[in-house]
């Protein structure tokens, strides 16, 4: 079977027994990846207090976990100029790449 994930359902309906097999690439990351090619816009946090920071996350959703954050006091970083559902492609104070979310984004170029 190579790289591919058997992923088995089960139809009851009529007895019937029904497995399908999904290629692993397609199943194993459902959001979408931005290659850092593509952090060609400049951003600085907004929205939130000087003292605190915000979350750069491994996907973009609130569910994936923190990597790293982007820090007020950092001042201008690297982000995807396109936002995907409301996050946005950025690098993480220490270099990681990651998603933070666009609402508390300020595009400067």
């Amino acid at each position: 079977m190579g790289k591919r994930i058997a992923l088995s359902l089960i139809v009851c309906a009529a007895g019937w027994l029904t497995i399908a097999s999904l290629p692993a690439a397609a199943s194993a990351h459902p959001h979408p990846k931005v290659p850092r090619a593509a952090l060609a816009c400049v951003y600085k946090v907004g929205h939130v207090r000087p003292s605190s920071y915000l979350n750069v996350r491994l996907r973009p959703t609130l569910r994936s976990h923190a990597i790293g954050k982007l820090k007020v006091s950092d001042r201008y970083f690297a982000g995807a100029c396109q936002p995907v559902r409301n996050w946005v492609a950025v690098k993480s104070s220490c270099g990681k790449p990651g998603w933070a979310s666009a609402k508390y984004l300020r595009k400067v170029s």
